[in-house]
């Protein structure tokens, strides 16, 4: 009886002890970093002031909209005002039509004041999915400095923060232009990771960043199991939004040549 008095008070401080490290201290650290996921800690980025590239689609590129819905499923829950998506009061998606594999994305839109007294993740919380599951945040980070580093406007979500802070405030159109390879495997095991270059308002924030897996939110990303390719692509509206936190238009994709052309009887 006594034994098992003893076992249960060490239990008793384990658990406090637990409780006394933080939610962010107990997420595991990103490969080669010393700062964990959802490091609040991690310096953000510089500030650099950019401008809105406004690019018409090319020839050959799938439209998702310009005005009207094209090559894409949106949820019930948004409106076109002029040539303008508007998301609504509720969490909202718009789905390639087309499965991709390497792309070039372009896209234009607006955070929103519509929430002033709001912070960190409540803010034109949104994010681009790319095929296979990576996210591209966006985010209002021009003034919002209660998000970590890895949650900023135009970070990797959870892997990497852009290299720079090209935000600009509510109201104001801004662009973000990606290139994305998809993950390369062979015999099942992974040959080349997913890598991504973006610009955001004409700055360059990631050059070929070498991707750790698709996005989790609370633990290690992995590319096990191999993450299909062709996939969907997702631009996601999400945490408690108001009607016109976010809003798009010109939004078109580019099938892109892989960087390395496996042989048909080399693919998984």
């Amino acid at each position: 009886m006594k034994n098992a008095l003893v076992v249960l008070i060490l239990m008793c401080s384990f658990l406090r002890g637990l409780g006394s490290i933080s939610a962010a201290e107990q997420l595991p650290l990103l490969p080669g970093s010393k700062y964990r996921l959802r490091d609040i800690t991690e310096p953000r980025p510089e500030f650099v002031k950019g401008s809105v590239v406004e690019i018409k689609a090319p020839s050959d590129a799938t439209i998702l909209f310009d005005g009207e819905i094209k090559a894409c499923t949106i949820s019930d829950n948004w409106e076109i005002i002029g040539e303008e998506l508007v998301c609504s009061d509720k969490e909202s998606s718009i789905t390639s039509k087309d499965t991709f594999g390497a792309i070039y994305m372009h896209l234009e839109f607006k955070t929103s004041s519509s929430k002033p007294d709001s912070k960190g993740m409540d803010r034109s919380n949104g994010g681009i999915i790319l095929p296979g599951g990576y996210e591209i945040q966006i985010l209002d980070s021009h003034v919002n400095t209660d998000v970590f580093a890895k949650g900023q406007m135009g970070a990797v979500f959870n892997q990497y923060a852009p290299d720079y802070n090209a935000s600009e405030p509510p109201g104001i159109w801004q662009s973000m232009d990606i290139i994305f390879y998809p993950a390369l495997y062979k015999n099942n095991k992974l040959n080349q990771p997913a890598s991504v270059t973006v610009l955001h308002n004409g700055v360059l924030i990631h050059y070929h960043r070498q991707l750790i897996g698709p996005t989790q939110s609370f633990k290690l990303p992995s590319y096990y199991p191999p993450v299909l390719s062709p996939a969907f692509l997702r631009i996601a509206v999400q945490h408690k939004p108001k009607k016109g936190s976010l809003i798009f238009k010109n939004i078109w994709i580019r099938h892109l040549k892989p960087l390395v052309q496996l042989d048909q009887n080399e693919l998984p």
